[in-house]
């Protein structure tokens, strides 16, 4: 069962609202590229020794294996496997990238919190993304109509 709701207000779009089960399986939800473990021998059979960059393949030996993450603006970044960013961090650069804005509740009150106090660029639209996902999850009672 998801845990989590991810909101992305885009500056023209309208807003939109999933769920995720955990920090782990949020990257699934976005286009997007995720951290990639290589060893040594993964390196030189994934890339061209032309392209071969030799900071990955100095990491990889050093650390048996070397990870590759590429942000949300393209840029590729290489890193031990004890200093990548964590999934957290990712996923919420990743619901933020390019948006009006863009984050991550993690729980009822958190939801909640969002649909009694957003205000300002397409608020009312986010609020109803936002409470169709909280009632999915149970974390809120569907809204009357007298509430709505």
């Amino acid at each position: 069962m998801p845990d989590m709701i991810i909101i992305q207000i885009p500056h023209q779009m309208p807003p939109k609202a999933f769920t995720a089960t955990d920090y782990g399986d949020a990257p699934a939800k976005f286009e997007g590229n995720f951290p990639r473990t290589y060893t040594p021998a993964q390196l030189l059979e994934s890339f061209d020794e032309d392209v071969l960059l030799w900071k990955a393949m100095d990491i990889a030996q050093k650390h048996g294996c070397a990870v590759e993450y590429v942000d949300p603006s393209g840029n590729s970044e290489w890193f031990a496997p004890g200093d990548v960013p964590s999934m957290q961090t990712i996923v919420q650069e990743w619901a933020a990238h390019d948006m009006h804005y863009g984050g991550v509740l993690e729980n009822a009150g958190s939801a909640l919190f969002f649909i009694e106090n957003r205000t300002g660029h397409q608020a009312w639209r986010a609020i109803d993304a936002v409470r169709a996902e909280a009632e999915f999850l149970d974390w809120i009672k569907p809204a009357t109509e007298e509430e709505t």
